[in-house]
């Protein structure tokens, strides 16, 4: 697991209007820093903090649109993901993917109000380096939903 240093916590913290007041680079370089030693009480366990990224579908996605374009801030392992449809479309889906291989099944996003959980997640593509991309692309032009991933830092 790579370890924040002071800078790139600093850099985390400022890195969006949304995260100044949260400190999120702050505690997860404590969470870091403090995670050796319940790694050394607990044999085969790793610690490693839980983020949660959020993408709001606003537009046509048919052709895939950027959450991430070659500027993740963190390497990370995408754990699940989770769509809450925000229109009525039938046959409605969104697929996650690195921009070329595909991470998720394809997620319903076809009811108003109903969230649902990826089934499938392809380990081969879920880790996503720092300076990596994510990419979303929805089966209709008028599929409207928010994105939710969990991932573990790595």
């Amino acid at each position: 697991m790579i370890k924040f240093s002071e800078a790139e916590a600093n850099a985390l913290n400022n890195s969006s209007p949304a995260l100044q007041n949260t400190l999120i680079g702050t505690k997860m370089k404590e969470l870091q820093e403090n995670s050796g030693a319940v790694d050394e009480d607990v044999s085969g366990v790793t610690i490693a903090p839980l983020v949660t990224l959020q993408y709001e579908i606003s537009a046509d996605a048919t052709l895939g649109l950027a959450i991430l374009n070659a500027n993740a801030p963190f390497g990370f392992t995408i754990i699940d993901v989770i769509v809450e449809g925000r229109a009525t479309v039938g046959g409605g889906t969104a697929l996650l993917s690195t921009g070329g291989n595909a991470i998720t099944d394809a997620i319903p996003c076809a009811v108003d109000t109903t969230k649902t959980n990826a089934i499938l997640i392809d380990d081969a593509y879920s880790t996503i380096a720092e300076g990596g991309s994510l990419t979303v692309t929805t089966a209709n032009a008028a599929d409207r939903g928010l994105v939710t991933i969990l991932a573990t830092v790595v």
